[in-house]
Parts: structure tokens; C-alpha cells; sequence
């Protein structure tokens, strides 16, 4: 079975609605806000910018209706006092990925709280094949979370060589780079934390 994905996600200081999407057109330097979208390439690999096509069916953050998540949504184009990061993490309804949700959710809720740090889940399978949107609801409803939930059949973070294993990517909104990536599950990813400060600390400066 597939693992599912998950999206931690930090606006620039200000809260960014889930549902705006930015423009795809135009060129992003290396750091700092953009005007518009940041130019390719794009992947879902260190280094990589993702695409602002990026989009997956599911439940807007704080809401249990049928919507489309676009990753457009989360760009941060202005500027950025406050400058803070994005995290994404692949999870499926499987130990590891039980148990980095409830770390994330820990994190979240203590010393990441003053982040500005952003989650949405990306459910690449559901208990019984197929992600839906009752599982969405499942895996929001499980974690106490009022994060967004997509369903991703495809994986877009898929890793095939540990298919049941939680995925953690980490974003710079402004750049929408993807700045780390790892498939080690808690509490042998020990150097996440540290990678969320630090990303939390350097993201969207000029």
C-alpha cells in the first residue's frame, strides 16, 4: 500500500488562505518574495521548485467540504518580516506515519507554535485501496487536526523504494523550493527538528 503525503506549510508573516491560488507565469529568484510564481524547473525533489499545477481533491484547512487544494495557494509573494518556511510529509494509516503525525502534531502545538508553520496531508491510499474524501475525514478527525487533507492517488511524493514509509519535504514558500526530503520515519529522522528551525529561520529572505 502506498503511504499517503502530507504538507507542512508556513506563510511570510501573514496568514495565506489555502484556496488563493498565484500566478503561474513570470521568473522567482533564488530567494527572498516573489511578484509572481517562480520559474521552473520543477520536481518533487531536493533543489526542485514545485509546479504551480500542482492541485489534489480533498478538505480546505478549518473545512469539511469537497474543495481542490492548489499548491499555488500557499506561494508567498510579498514581502517577508516574518519570514518562515513550509513543510511537507508523506503519511499514510500505518504506525510510522501514526506516529510522525502525532510528533508533528506535538511540534506544532509547543515550541513550533511561533513558526507560522502550515499542514496539509496528501493521502496517496486509503485503508481499503483508494484514498476518499471519508478518509480525509478519518485522517483529519484521528489527529485532531483542522489542516487540510488532499487525496493523491498518484503520490506525488511517492518513494517507491519505502512505500509505507512517511516522507518529509521541506518548502521555502517564497522560492517554493523543496530545501530537504527524507523517507527515515520518526525517531530515526532525529534531524528534523532541526531542519524546520532552521528552514523556519532562513526562508523568504531576500
Amino acid at each position: 500500500m502506498k503511504a499517503a503525503a502530507a504538507l507542512l506549510l508556513c506563510a511570510c508573516g501573514t496568514d495565506v488562505p489555502l484556496g488563493r491560488l498565484a500566478e503561474a507565469a513570470g521568473a522567482g529568484g533564488a530567494g527572498g518574495c516573489q511578484g509572481s510564481y517562480p520559474a521552473g524547473p520543477y520536481g518533487t525533489s531536493t533543489g526542485n521548485r514545485l509546479d504551480p499545477a500542482l492541485a489534489w481533491p480533498g478538505l480546505l484547512e478549518g473545512n469539511d467540504n469537497a474543495a481542490t487544494i492548489a499548491i499555488a495557494g500557499y506561494f508567498e509573494r510579498s514581502a517577508c518580516p516574518k519570514a518562515r518556511g513550509l513543510i511537507a510529509v508523506d503519511v499514510a494509516f500505518n504506525g510510522p506515519s501514526e506516529s510522525i503525525a502525532d510528533v508533528l502534531g506535538a511540534k506544532l502545538a509547543g515550541d513550533w507554535s511561533g513558526l507560522g508553520i502550515r499542514l496539509l496531508y496528501l493521502v496517496t491510499a486509503g485503508p481499503s485501496g483508494a484514498p476518499t474524501l471519508a478518509d480525509a475525514k478519518a485522517w483529519r478527525m484521528a489527529h485532531g487536526s483542522a489542516s487540510a487533507v488532499g487525496l493523491d492517488p498518484a503520490g506525488t511524493f511517492f518513494d517507491a523504494k519505502f512505500p509505507t514509509a512517511p516522507v518529509v519535504v521541506l518548502v521555502d514558500p517564497c522560492a517554493m523550493r523543496i530545501t530537504y526530503k527524507t523517507t527515515v520515519p520518526l525517531p530515526k529522522g532525529e534531524d528534523l527538528p532541526g531542519q524546520v528551525q532552521a528552514l523556519a529561520a532562513t526562508s523568504c529572505m531576500p
